[in-house]
């Protein structure tokens, strides 16, 4: 019974001490595991700014000609590892904006670079552009290598989709019309054509900013691989072949800009009786920045997407080209280029007046179809 008992008490005592020991042995390891996992997270974090570095390195080539403002977003932010109030709310437009079935690598860069920014500097959104689609043509580019984007913020370019070139898209931009009649035949013309993309926002001249960051939005969401987009008029003829050969050869010097007639140094206007009347609490600055005339301006489709994420932080003026390929082209550093083939003049409707121009303005919708028809006629002879 005492031997029972004693090696009971025996085994009892050593057990006791197994579990002691093997306690201190699992709490050294714990001990070390979170001195390693702290210094593997600290390497591990200073590797991830290293490499973001690398990618933004890799961003300022390719994508951008001056990302500088937010390179030091992101060491800042991985250093500081600070918390913005606002990016719940970036999240928020940020997956609403642009779903996953839509993220192209594009995207995803800039905008990477772009909640950087906004979390160091604590930005809000100003414009987030949420309009409802009335209709909408999500599949334009899917399975098509698209090289241009053609954005008019009306719709009668009807036969202006005819240019000879199938890997080019041709789509209107409109709001909301209050008038049914016209409404129930924009809704005809969706159905029987498939190029209208309509928001829920009233279609007015005070909101042509809105239609052009429409243009924007949608080909960052659903053409982001495209490689040119054009905004123009419904007035102007622009000559495709001309205007994607200049592109091209622009797109040699840099990957971020936008082509087209530039205004320089153009003060606000201040009369209320004119038309383009900018009160100073819309604009309070005596002179706009260097702006494309809103005729019709060309881009690459990265920075259709920078001026799209821009816009949402600064606030809307109604002049759309002074505010998007002005205000917000510098603030997303965007390189406006002059191209003396892009006029805002009026010229007779002949093909051959445009055989060494690319857009011409004021020109009517049968004007239109008879400039294309000449200029694409293979016996058109001009001296």
């Amino acid at each position: 019974m005492f031997f029972r008992s004693h090696r009971v008490d025996y085994f009892i005592s050593s057990f006791t001490k197994f579990i002691a020991g093997s306690l201190f042995i699992v709490g050294c390891l714990l001990l070390l595991t979170a001195f390693k996992y702290s210094t593997s997270s600290h390497e591990k974090l200073t590797r991830s700014g290293e490499s973001q570095r690398s990618f933004g390195n890799f961003t300022d080539t390719h994508l951008s000609t001056n990302i500088k403002n937010g390179l030091q977003s992101i060491r800042t932010v991985e250093t500081k590892n600070s918390k913005s109030p606002n990016i719940g709310t970036i999240k928020t437009w940020y997956k609403e904006y642009f779903p996953d079935n839509h993220f192209g690598k594009k995207v995803s860069i800039i905008l990477g670079l772009f909640r950087k920014k906004v979390a160091l500097h604590g930005r809000s959104l100003i414009n987030p552009h949420n309009f409802k689609y009335i209709h909408n043509v999500p599949n334009a580019c899917i399975g098509r290598n698209i090289e241009l984007i053609a954005g008019i913020p009306t719709q009668t370019w009807g036969q202006y989709g005819s240019v000879p070139a199938n890997n080019a898209v041709v789509l209107f931009f409109l709001g909301s019309k209050e008038d049914e009649a016209l409404q129930e035949k924009i809704n005809f013309e969706a159905l029987k054509y498939g190029d209208i993309v309509q928001e829920h926002f009233i279609d007015s001249y005070r909101n042509l900013s809105l239609k052009t960051v429409a243009i924007m939005k949608w080909v960052s969401i659903y053409c982001a691989d495209s490689t040119f987009v054009l905004k123009a008029d419904d007035d102007m003829y622009i000559n495709i072949p001309r205007l994607v050969m200049r592109l091209r050869e622009q797109l040699k010097r840099g990957p971020v800009f936008i082509l087209g007639a530039v205004h320089y140094n153009t003060e606000p206007f201040r009369d209320q009786k004119n038309k383009w009347f900018v009160t100073f609490d819309e604009y309070p600055a005596n002179m706009f920045p260097n702006y494309m005339s809103g005729t019709a301006y060309a881009m690459t489709s990265t920075a259709a997407i920078r001026l799209y994420v821009e816009s949402l932080y600064v606030r809307n003026l109604f002049l759309e080209d002074v505010y998007l390929t002005g205000i917000v082209a510098d603030k997303a550093a965007v390189p406006r280029v002059k191209e003396a083939d892009f006029t805002w003049g009026k010229f007779d409707p002949e093909g051959c007046n445009f055989k060494n121009k690319i857009s011409g303005h004021k020109n009517s919708p049968e004007e239109i179809r008879k400039i294309h028809r000449e200029l694409f006629d293979p016996n058109l002879r001009c001296h």
